[in-house]
């Protein structure tokens, strides 16, 4: 779970809007727990009305306290959603310029083992996740977790065994979902990466349509497109099997525990251990926790899914750039505009070098063409004049001033470049 943590503490500015909807899940925690409560006071006070001989208004009171907290939970939850909905927008806000910012500062070398669709595909699909779980998660999760306790505190005044029987619900519940976690994620992580690669390739394509139509490839990136997108469905067969297979396991045996417990209601009640009222109330409080407990699958489900996002996301955020500035990287002043390359050699993989031991001076006001077959070096040449790369060895300079010992910035800004 320490994905979610790095989650929340990634974005830990926007405490006020966790606040404001944590203290709406609080409050709507405490009102539910005030029907099942109220409603046994006026069953337990109805004998003593039926016939007209004792006063009705306590009754009446009871009825107006329900219609209240009714009112109340409804204004409390669309507050707390409101925020919720802020929260989620903000924090959208906040993950893509981070997002975004961060590649800005990536090398050269970064984008050229990334498709630019699959950046652009990782920043949708991942922020669009974990800007989703934080919305269920402030709206619902603290919630269902609030209203289980103060369920359990309640039940547990009036039968300790219904509220160790409910307890256990929990435990059961997680260590059957820990059991296909691992499996669940790898399914979602080649998921993510299929999805990624097929829309990378797209907007690639729909970037440069006019290279696709001129080498006639329309129908080999459809077909390569449909073939990303035909393996994510597939996996998902698997996925979702497994699932919800569990998810029956799970749900047929709260299905026994709940069983359990209304028969042991009802045979308390006939025995004389608990009055009508306090049977009414033990069956609403387990409708009440019902809730929350069959919610989990839902729950566990985004949670996972944020988690397999998130990967991605902070994968991305921890890349560092190749080429940096020194600490104490000078600032570029160009007088004649002399360019040096000294013994310079170069290769973007290892062993595949593309400049071996190359040397030439350009002298001010002259000009130089690059000649030759693709491959050879001619955009490298550029790449590192413009330290998009460093070289493996040797040194470039301008008007004797190493590129490497000034700013990136000063060097770009005396370069004009003209692309093709």
């Amino acid at each position: 779970m320490k994905e979610i943590g790095r989650i929340f503490k990634f974005a830990g500015h926007l405490w006020p809007y966790y606040l404001g909807v944590s203290l709406g899940s609080v409050l709507l925690a405490l009102m539910s727990q005030a029907q099942p409560l109220l409603t046994k006071m006026a069953i337990d006070r109805l004998p003593t009305v039926v016939g007209g001989s004792h006063d009705l208004t306590p009754v009446l009171l009871i009825v107006f306290v329900l219609f209240a907290t009714d009112v109340g939970a409804t204004l409390i939850s669309n507050v707390s959603g409101y925020y919720g909905d802020i929260l989620a927008t903000k924090l959208r806000f906040f993950l893509s310029t981070k997002y975004y910012e961060h590649l800005l500062t990536l090398s050269q070398k970064y984008y050229s083992t990334e498709l630019t669709g699959k950046i652009i595909s990782r920043l949708n699909r991942s922020i669009y996740g974990l800007t989703n779980f934080v919305n269920m998660f402030a709206n619902n999760f603290l919630q269902f977790i609030l209203t289980t306790v103060f369920t359990l505190i309640i039940v547990a005044r009036y039968s300790w065994v219904v509220a160790v029987l409910f307890a256990s619900l929990y435990p059961i519940f997680l260590w059957l979902t820990s059991r296909t976690s691992k499996k669940w994620q790898e399914y979602q992580k080649e998921i993510n990466e299929s999805y990624d690669v097929g829309s990378g390739r797209f907007a690639e394509v729909i970037g440069q349509i006019k290279v696709a139509k001129s080498y006639t490839s329309e129908k080999s990136e459809a077909s390569f497109f449909a073939r990303m997108m035909r393996k994510t469905v597939k996996t998902t067969y698997p996925q979702s099997r497994l699932w919800h297979k569990e998810d029956i396991y799970r749900r047929l045996i709260l299905n026994l525990i709940f069983g359990a417990v209304y028969v042991y209601i009802f045979w308390e009640a006939v025995n004389g251990t608990f009055t009508v009222g306090e049977t009414v109330l033990l069956i609403q409080y387990g409708a009440l926790i019902r809730l929350p407990i069959f919610s989990m699958s839902w729950l566990v489900d985004n949670t996972q899914r944020a988690i397999a996002d998130s990967k991605d996301f902070f994968e991305a955020m921890a890349e560092t750039p190749d080429v940096i500035d020194k600490p104490n990287a000078k600032i570029l002043k160009v007088t004649s505009g002399e360019l040096v390359f000294k013994n310079v050699s170069f290769a973007y993989e290892e062993d595949q070098p593309v400049l071996k031991h190359v040397s030439f001076t350009q002298q001010p006001g002259s000009k130089i063409a690059l000649v030759g077959e693709s491959g050879e070096g001619k955009t490298t040449i550029t790449n590192l004049m413009l330290r998009l790369y460093d070289p493996q060895s040797g040194a470039i300079t301008i008007d004797g001033s190493d590129i490497s010992t000034v700013t990136q910035k000063s060097l770009r800004q005396n370069i004009a470049v003209v692309f093709q």
